[in-house]
């Protein structure tokens, strides 16, 4: 059984193994992202999300923006029970973060989203071990939120919020849409205005997210770009766009694997 978060939820596919009381491995990914989770008989027995373990480690894939995922049957499963809760409470548990995951994305931005410090904080006025000191220090207007969260050991959800007190602190500006403006940027030296209009072409065919679209979809919107591109340029020009459009692409992911 394999598929992605647009065709189900992470909520549905966790229920439908437990109710049918499957054993297994779950493996989830989002890009550079990896997480698995172990099922014995419907029982939740271990889960694992980069650095995470345990119940943390099962809650943050529900905070991804996109992804997939396929469950192993074959799998060798420790049946041990390694997670506290019932899995009705974490499900719930996991639920509320993911609603409230959407509630920190409207205020700070996606994972591909930059900030950038604004204010004059000194980082020392941050308890050392906080979140938000760790980022405060880390934020050099290049990285982007989910290159942050890695490199401070920390999940999305507690860099989100971390980063949501710094932004209302007026400490953290956050350039909400940075794959987008850069796309229309590129198009627009090739084919002037009329690159607005192509991406908000290309936003409405993935569903309002180009944001959060994954390597493959992008470079998809590389290939539609040349295409466009032919009715407004020459052929050479077209290609010259496509390749310039691809490595942009390729980077982004390029340093999310680093």
């Amino acid at each position: 059984m394999k598929g992605t978060f647009k065709e189900i939820t992470l909520a549905d596919v966790v229920q439908l193994l437990v109710m049918n009381r499957k054993t297994g491995r779950l493996s989830l990914y989002s890009d550079h992202r990896r997480a698995v989770i172990d099922f014995h008989q419907g029982t939740i027995v271990r889960a694992s999300s980069g650095e995470l373990e345990g119940e943390q480690a099962f809650y943050d894939p529900f905070c991804w923006d996109s992804g997939g995922f396929e469950f192993d049957p074959e799998a060798e499963i420790e049946t041990e029970q390694k997670l506290g809760k019932n899995w009705q409470k974490m499900l719930f548990e996991a639920v509320r973060r993911a609603g409230e995951w959407e509630e920190l994305r409207k205020r700070v931005g996606t994972v591909r989203s930059i900030p950038r410090l604004v204010g004059h904080i000194e980082p020392s006025l941050y308890n050392p071990d906080s979140s938000e000191r760790r980022l405060f220090v880390s934020i050099d207007g290049q990285r982007s939120i989910g290159e942050l969260a890695r490199l401070i050991g920390a999940g999305l959800r507690e860099t989100l919020l971390a980063l949501a007190n710094l932004a209302e602190s007026g400490v953290v500006a956050v350039e909400r849409n940075p794959v987008t403006d850069h796309l229309e940027r590129l198009l627009s030296s090739y084919i002037g205005n009329q690159a607005r209009a192509f991406i908000e072409r290309e936003e409405r065919r993935l569903g309002n997210e180009l944001e959060l679209a994954s390597r493959r979809e992008l470079l998809e919107v590389c290939r539609n770009a040349e295409r466009f591109a032919r009715d407004h340029i020459s052929r050479a020009e077209s290609k010259d766009l496509h390749d310039e459009l691809a490595r942009y692409v390729n980077s982004l992911f390029r340093r999310s694997e680093e």
